[in-house]
């Protein structure tokens, strides 16, 4: 991993929503309706410069095993196809901050020069 050359490690914005099917299932159970929860709570959005990575959380009710994963989709820049699903949050953030950080290790089609922007990032 290359970080820029005042040595200070780069930093990825996350903002943290309320996912929209979450409060569509909330609403829902308020009215008397039931209907299996399908996402978690919160929906995250991981940012670096030109790049941004959604992550949620998914109940797989389908299987009747009520299995919970996490899964990402790449909504700016190209660094995969589809998504990607991890078994825990902790293994789904370390490879989307990798993957916004190191860009071209992902995908060898990102511009090079991509890497070596100097950006100023916050976390919410």
């Amino acid at each position: 991993m290359k970080f820029p050359s005042n040595g200070k490690k780069p930093k990825v914005e996350i903002e943290r929503l309320v996912h929209g099917g979450y409060t569509a299932w909330i609403d829902a159970k308020k009215r008397g309706i039931k209907f299996p929860q399908m996402f978690g709570k919160n929906h995250y959005i991981y940012t670096f410069g030109e790049n941004s990575i959604s992550l949620i959380q998914l109940l797989n009710y389908y299987t009747g095993r009520h299995d919970v994963f996490w899964e990402a989709y790449c909504l700016e820049g190209e660094l995969f196809e589809d998504v990607k699903r991890y078994a825990t949050k902790q293994k789904a953030e370390k490879e989307i901050i990798d993957m916004l950080i190191n860009p071209y290790h992902y995908n060898p089609n990102q511009r090079k020069h991509d890497r070596h922007i100097k950006i100023t990032v916050k976390t919410r």
